[in-house]
């Protein structure tokens, strides 16, 4: 008799987690349309420096018009995501470098980014 309650309460342990997750499943769909856009447009590149082609590492990446901010790795990458119902704009920015602006077209998807060292 032992093992048959314990098979019970395993059962509806399995129930009440299947209907709490159903629960949260319905309610995400439910109020769904109250979230903030799916910013599901990503735009991805490298940056390197101008005179000899070196990735830079640490630029600062802003999505303009955001409060999305990047930096690119070891090997000058940086990916960002956006929303694709709306014009973008990256700046690069980095400390002895000239900031550069870069306006994203749809055709954008992969960038490279020259920045030039300050005189």
């Amino acid at each position: 008799m032992g093992h048959t309650m314990l098979w019970l309460v395993y059962q509806f342990c399995k129930m009440k987690f299947c209907l709490v997750l159903l629960s949260f499943v319905l309610s995400s769909l439910a109020f769904g349309s109250n979230r903030l856009p799916d910013l599901t447009r990503k735009i991805c590149g490298t940056v390197v420096d101008q005179t000899n082609g070196t990735a830079l590492t640490g630029v600062r990446v802003i999505v303009a018009g955001s409060n999305q901010i990047v930096y690119s790795d070891e090997f000058g990458y940086f990916e960002v995501l956006c929303d694709p119902s709306k014009p973008v704009s990256l700046a690069f920015e980095l400390v002895s470098f000239q900031t550069v602006v870069v306006p994203i077209t749809l055709e954008s998807a992969s960038l490279k980014v020259n920045l030039t060292e300050l005189p």
